[in-house]
This record gives structure tokens, sequence and C-alpha cells, in this order.
């Protein structure tokens, strides 16, 4: 225990300094803590400034929730030795948001307060922290059904047209134009670059926004190439990132990788259409598309050939067969039309000679008809006068009143109803053999 004099006192309280206070503080922490610890955090942020000493912000958390907060330094010298140390077996250089296990010695001090002073990092455990977290997203990569959704896309017959998510200034972006170049007098894809960072922090969102500014108009594309050259393993964290991981396995046209490295075999490189390890391998297998297409091309062209000459010499054949068939055919037909032609002759002649015949005997008939006719026509006109003439003498009303009919007249005129003639009018009867007159008188029904 610690027993520090105030500075004042009077009867209610006792006040003390606060310089005296942090002191007190101070002394406690390097009496109590002057051991080293190895402890476990997340470094939130790392705080470097001007390549010098680093100033961390640890953090532990429960969920989302920071449940604890220190800050840290770790000097120049001692950042470099670990540093490499990292990188060479994590492969990724100390970063924000990495989950480390440090020794560290506490410290405190009235001016700075609480800090950890770091003095070594152990990479054993970031690495497996990272493979863990590289493990849980391939898990959901795969339940999600990503995993050959890129793989899956038709490749395109002839890869014309390319576009390239790299930086112009990197060397795998140099080795692969370099490749297309040397093949450019007999094959010329367009290579479109996208520039994006390729590693660190921004890494991820700046190749997703590449890939989104490629989706936009991706008919214009046969492939995406992402590139990355120097052939070192530092800093492929980031493709191990799921939200990248997504972008590429939804991608409509295939994504092909060539980031550099043939271990540990990224998450980004498994959901592509097709890893390629190094940007020249990629230059390469685009170039052998152009190589079969024209390897087929020559193909077919001697296949056509080939072809050409078999249906050539096949049709002259087919020609001479119909030829030979033409002619015996032809000649069969002529002989067959000159008999049918002599049959018709025969035929033509006879029906000739016999219609010649019918008509002589149908003017002989005529002839004879001309002369009977007039005298069958008066004979024939006379019967019918005879007939006429008998008729209107059937006909006299003398011959008909004779039969027992008669004729009444009043003033001359025939009766033909009762309603033209009233009472007492004065009718005339004609019988056949003389005349009746008498008076009306109507009966009643």
């Amino acid at each position: 225990m610690i027993i520090f004099a105030p500075i004042m006192e009077n009867n209610e309280k006792k006040i003390f300094s606060l310089h005296r206070l942090l002191e007190s503080v101070e002394r406690m922490v390097a009496k109590n803590y002057s051991n080293h610890f190895w402890i476990r955090a997340e470094m939130l942020k790392l705080n470097r400034y001007q390549e010098q000493h680093c100033y961390p912000e640890f953090v532990e958390k429960e969920g989302n929730k920071i449940i604890a907060d220190i800050r840290g330094v770790i000097w120049s010298s001692t950042f470099q030795s670990i540093n490499e140390k990292f990188k060479s077996v994590v492969g990724e250089p100390l970063k924000d948001g990495m989950k480390v296990v440090m020794l560290i010695k506490l410290e405190f001090t009235p001016q700075r307060g609480f800090s950890l002073h770091v003095l070594d990092i152990d990479p054993i455990f970031t690495l497996g922290d990272m493979m863990v977290h590289k493990a849980q997203v391939l898990e959901r990569i795969k339940n999600e059904g990503l995993l050959t959704k890129n793989k899956l896309l038709m490749a395109p017959l002839l890869p014309r047209r390319i576009a390239i998510i790299s930086v112009i200034s990197s060397k795998g972006y140099q080795d692969f134009t370099k490749v297309v170049k040397n093949f450019s007098n007999h094959y010329q894809p367009i290579c479109v670059l996208f520039t994006a960072v390729l590693q660190g922090d921004r890494a991820v969102d700046s190749m997703t926004k590449a890939l989104q500014q490629i989706k936009r108009s991706y008919q214009l594309f046969d492939f995406v190439v992402m590139i990355r050259g120097g052939g070192s393993e530092v800093g492929l964290t980031c493709y191990d990132d799921y939200q990248l991981a997504v972008e590429i396995a939804n991608f409509p046209i295939p994504v092909l990788t060539g980031i550099g490295h043939s271990t540990n075999e990224t998450i980004a490189e498994m959901v592509a259409w097709k890893n390629l390890i190094t940007p020249t391998e990629t230059a390469y297998h685009i170039i052998e598309y152009f190589k079969r297409f024209e390897k087929d091309i020559h193909l077919l062209a001697k296949k056509m050939a080939l072809n050409a000459g078999n249906c050539f010499n096949q049709e002259t054949e087919k020609i001479q067969t119909l030829a030979t068939k033409l002619k015996w055919n032809t000649e069969k037909s002529i002989k067959w039309n000159q008999e049918e032609l002599e049959s018709h002759q025969k035929s033509l002649k006879f029906c000739i000679e016999l219609l010649l015949t019918s008509k002589k005997n149908t003017l002989h008939f005529t002839a004879f008809q001309f002369q009977k006719m007039p005298q069958l026509i008066l004979q024939k006109h006379q019967h019918l006068l005879k007939i006429n003439i008998l008729k209107i003498k059937m006909s006299d009303p003398k011959k008909i009143l004779q039969k027992g009919y008669s004729l009444t007249r009043k003033e001359d005129k025939t009766i033909q109803s009762i309603n033209e003639i009233n009472n007492d009018d004065v009718l005339i009867t004609e019988i056949h053999d003389g005349f009746i007159e008498s008076i009306v008188k109507k009966i009643k029904k």
C-alpha cells in the first residue's frame, strides 16, 4: 500500500494534487507490473506516423461491443523487426483490424496515462486467426452456392475485348501487356485498364468499385482479368474478403485472376472462372484462344477444301450419270412420242374419214329435206287451216244458239250480270230461231 501526504488539510477533507496522485499510481504500476505479459487483443488502428514510431489502439470486443480500450506504443526499431518477421510468417504486414498476441510491458505516466509498450508480436496466432477467418468466409461462400457460379459461365469463342483490373505501374500489368504486344501482328485483343489498388486496406473497396464499374457495361467485354505483379505473397488477405468474393462470383462474365503467387489459393481465386497464377500466364491463356481459333479456322479451311473437292467429284459423277439418263430418256421419249404421233395420225385420219362420211350423209339428208320440205310444210299448213276453219265455224253464235244457248240484250248491250238490269226493264232474248221480248220482274231469294 502506497501512502502519500496531502498538500493541504482542513477540518473537513484532505486535498491532493493531480500530479502527486498520478505519481503514486505510476509507482504502484512500476512496482506491481514490472514483469512482461503476453496478451491477446485486436489492433484497431496501427497509427504509424511518418514511417517512424507506432501508437496503436488496442481493443477487446464482445460481439461488436468494445469492452476494453488502451493505447500502445511500438518504437521504430522494434516495429521494423516485428513487421519483417510478421510478413515472413503471415504474408501480410501489420495493419489495422488484425488480432494479435503480443509481449507487452504495462506503463503509466502522469502525462500519458496507461499504455502498452509492445516488445514483440507472435505472428503464429494472427496467422491462425486469419486462416479461421478465411475458412469461415469459404464456408459461407459454399453455403450460398457461389463457389462455382462464375465458373459455370460459358467461355467466349474469341475473347477480343478484355477488361483489366490493375494499376498501370504494376509489373504484372506490364508483363501482361508485353505478352499481348508480342502477338499484335497476329492477334489484337482490345484491353481496357480499370485502375484499382491491389493490396492493403483500400484494396477491397477499390477492386469492388472497379468490378462494379465494368458491370455497368459488361456487354462490351468478353473477360475480366485481375492481375497483380511482383510475385510477392505479401498483402493477399484482401483477396479472402467476403464482399470481394461475392462480387466476383456474381459477375455476369468470366473473371480471370493472376495475382502472382502459387501457394495458399485465396478465396477470390477459388470463386473466379479461372486462376492463372501470374499475369504472364494469364496473357498466354488469352492468346491461346486466338491460336486455337486460328488453328480451327485453318483446319476448317482444309476440311472445306477437301469436302469441296469431294463434293465436286461427287456432283460431277452425278451430272454424268444424269446426262446419260437424260440422253437415254430423251431418246426413249422421242421414240415413244413418234409412235404416239403415228398412232394419233392414224386415229386422226380415220376420224376425219368417218366425219366426212357422216357429214356427207347429213348433207344428202339435208338436200332431201330441202326438196321435200316445202311440200310437207304446205300440207301441214293446209291441215292447220282446215282445223282453224272448223273451229271458226264451231264458234259461230248461231251454232252455239242451236245447242240451246241464248243471248239476252238490253238496249243492244249483252247482259252479263243480274246487276245490270232492273225491274220493268225491256230485254230482248235471242234464240236460234228468233227473238223474245220480255219485261223484267226480279224474284227475291
